[in-house]
């Protein structure tokens, strides 16, 4: 496929809670989401669950409260 996967893993604790709350670093992940045209863009928070930034061209923003993880929503639906 013509597909990749990148992914962005905090070292610290305190690094993951400024991924989850910092307005800015997730304008910076759905401007660099719109320069490699990403498919679709999200924050893993963990057991609170995901939050969509970007998906199909468009900037969103949706959280999936759940302790699954995103590549589980097939089979959870």
């Amino acid at each position: 496929m013509d597909e990749i996967e990148v992914s962005f893993t905090a070292a610290t604790s305190d690094m993951g809670l400024l991924f989850r709350d910092s307005v800015s670093i997730t304008r910076w992940f759905v401007e660099l989401s719109k320069k490699i045209n990403s498919i679709i863009t999200y924050i893993d928070l963990e057991d609170e669950g995901v939050r969509i930034v970007y998906f199909n061209g468009s900037d969103v923003s949706l959280e999936l409260k759940s302790n699954h993880h995103l590549g589980d929503l097939l089979g959870i639906f």
